[in-house]
């Protein structure tokens, strides 16, 4: 039986800790310790535009979660490492309120690398939690499997980035928790370390998420600007997006037909499942409120908006935004975005800084159809919208292409898909092609190229000191 591997931070630091205090209780495995210790890292760098040194921010941590696990002795674990001062708790668990969230100390943030699981009883418990339901998407999947990249010159610029990130502003961020506050460096720069160490490994198995349908691999969890060292074949990568892809997408929700069934082979359709979602009676909310949507003012000039690419750039000119915001280094439009995508998947009670006041004023016919979505549940909209996303993409755009020209190389991120550069200009007319054909009308696109060179650049502009150091290392 093969084992697995997971992926621990300072492994010589922990196995230092162990040697000192060795786990005494019965159960109370090494294994297990650093299985947390590897969950807890995972998802602390997957919220890095937060500081982790706010108590407000963690990782929820339930008993729930290392079901089957760690059983009964999931509370000794977690006490371990709490009191070697691995793991440190910023909230208590009070019922029905809150859950208990932890964070890794920031000396256990950095230096990943594989550990493999050694425990024969739990390495059969992880395969058996860990196996992953077949895909369909080989013609995907082959692609991640031949990208090259360039782990050296990554590395030099990843440590760069967190000396700059330390002391330069254009890296805040909007948090989800809306509150603005700076991207916490080392936790950048620990998911910088771990997508290189995945890259250099040819981490690349694909994940389907059976709620959304969307597809995930290390190449959708590798920072953007990381990105910008694979090759294929010699040649960098060029990204196609949709722009404001899921205002756009909102489109495909409008007609009652995309929600037929699979076994009507005569459908043209996009065929949305509405499977695992809490309101079962989507087609008749579709029903009902497209019949008076799609003949109306507003909604010509919503689908006007979002497939040239300016809804947001609409919402700009209306919107109320306090100055304070802007001093903090926030452009208005990144601002407008945030508070469109709070009305877009919040409740519908709560707050989005007057974007829902707004976008009800403006468009509330459609407004009424997104409220009536979310009304028995919040994610019921963004669920939809991401199947629409993902069969659109994967199945719709990617099949037809791998289909026609087996030797394009294919890579998707979600709304976005990335070729070489001399297949642009016919992937551009596939997307647009597949688009209008499912969607009614083409979207808005926009073309990056994904070059290290860009790195250099943005680095030069950062600090020209810096930059001097990162091409004496190219």
């Amino acid at each position: 039986m093969s084992k697995p591997a997971i992926i621990v931070p300072n492994l010589k630091l922990l196995n230092s800790i162990f040697d000192q205090d060795p786990p005494k209780s019965k159960g109370l495995k090494k294994d297990k310790l650093l299985y947390v210790i590897s969950f807890v890292y995972y998802h602390q760098m997957k919220h890095h535009d937060s500081d982790s040194q706010d108590n407000g921010y963690g990782v929820t941590i339930s008993s729930k979660m290392f079901q089957g696990i760690l059983a009964s002795k999931y509370k000794e674990h977690i006490k371990y490492l709490c009191d070697n001062n691995i793991l440190k708790m910023v909230s208590k668990h009070f019922v029905g309120v809150t859950s208990r969230i932890y964070i890794l100390n920031s000396d256990f943030l950095t230096n990943p690398g594989y550990y493999t699981i050694e425990n024969f009883t739990f390495v059969k418990t992880l395969k058996r939690k860990n196996k992953k339901p077949p895909h369909k998407y080989d013609y995907l999947e082959k692609w991640l499997k031949k990208i090259d990249f360039d782990v050296e010159y990554a590395t030099v610029f990843n440590n760069l980035m967190f000396e700059s990130r330390k002391n330069y502003q254009p890296f805040q961020t909007i948090s989800k928790k809306n509150r603005k506050r700076l991207s916490n460096p080392i936790s950048q720069f620990a998911h910088g370390q771990v997508s290189i160490l995945k890259m250099k490994d040819k981490d690349h198995s694909i994940n389907i998420d059976n709620k959304g349908m969307r597809l995930y691999s290390h190449l959708t969890n590798c920072p953007k600007l990381l990105r910008n060292f694979i090759t294929i074949g010699g040649q960098h990568l060029v990204s196609i997006d949709l722009k404001n892809s899921q205002p756009y997408m909102l489109l495909a929700l409008l007609d009652p037909n995309n929600f037929k069934k699979n076994s009507d082979t005569s459908n043209p359709h996009l065929t949305i499942p509405t499977s695992l979602l809490s309101t079962y009676n989507i087609p008749s909310i579709i029903l009902r409120h497209s019949s008076v949507i799609q003949y109306s003012k507003e909604f010509q000039e919503y689908k006007k908006l979002v497939t040239t690419g300016k809804i947001y750039d609409e919402f700009v000119k209306l919107a109320k935004i306090d100055k304070k915001e802007l001093d903090n280094g926030f452009s208005k439009r990144d601002i407008v975005k945030f508070r469109f995508m709070l009305c877009f998947y919040s409740a519908n009670n709560s707050i989005s800084q007057g974007m829902k006041t707004l976008f009800r004023s403006k468009f509330p016919k459609i407004y009424a159809l997104m409220c009536d979505l979310k009304q028995k549940d919040h994610t019921t909209l963004s669920i939809l919208l991401q199947r629409v996303e993902s069969i659109l993409v994967l199945d719709k755009i990617c099949g037809r292409i791998s289909s026609e020209f087996p030797k394009i190389p294919l890579f998707t991120i979600h709304d976005s898909i990335l070729t070489t550069p001399n297949n642009v200009e016919y992937v551009k007319n596939i997307i647009e092609e597949e688009c209008e054909k499912y969607i009614g009308i083409a979207p808005m696109l926009s073309i990056e190229p994904c070059s290290h060179k860009e790195n250099k650049k943005l680095l030069e502009e950062m600090d020209k000191e810096l930059g001097l150091k990162f091409q004496a290392n190219s």
